[in-house]
């Protein structure tokens, strides 16, 4: 089976820590990222073993620069573990670079916050 956006929303919020549940912003990117594909994102580069989604999760996003964050890659299938991937730069406004939905904002999370809408 493949992931939906849906569903790849709903599988980020499971990976979800409680402290991000109460505090962080996380994002989706709308596209997959095809098997064997290495994506560089500012300070990380990430290899896809399988076809999977991408998920930015900004631990802090009231902070101005770089901060605690992470990525997590979510094997399309459904059945395989994620993987989380500590970052500290957010990856947006990237030239060529995946475009992002927002998939969970805790409530405490200003609108001012928000990279994406």
């Amino acid at each position: 089976m493949s992931a939906s956006l849906d569903q790849g929303v709903a599988r980020v919020l499971a990976e979800l820590t409680p402290d991000e549940r109460e505090r962080a912003v996380a994002y989706l990117a709308v596209e997959p990222i095809d098997a064997g594909a290495r994506i560089a994102l500012p300070g990380v580069q990430i290899l896809a073993e399988t076809r999977s989604l991408l998920a930015f999760v900004d631990q802090d996003p009231a902070a101005n620069w770089g901060h605690a964050a992470r990525y997590l890659l979510l094997p399309c299938d459904l059945d395989g573990p994620a993987v989380s991937i500590p970052a500290r730069l957010p990856p947006f406004n990237q030239k060529g670079g995946p475009r992002w939905q927002l998939a969970f904002r805790a409530a405490t999370v200003a609108d001012s916050a928000i990279a994406v809408r």
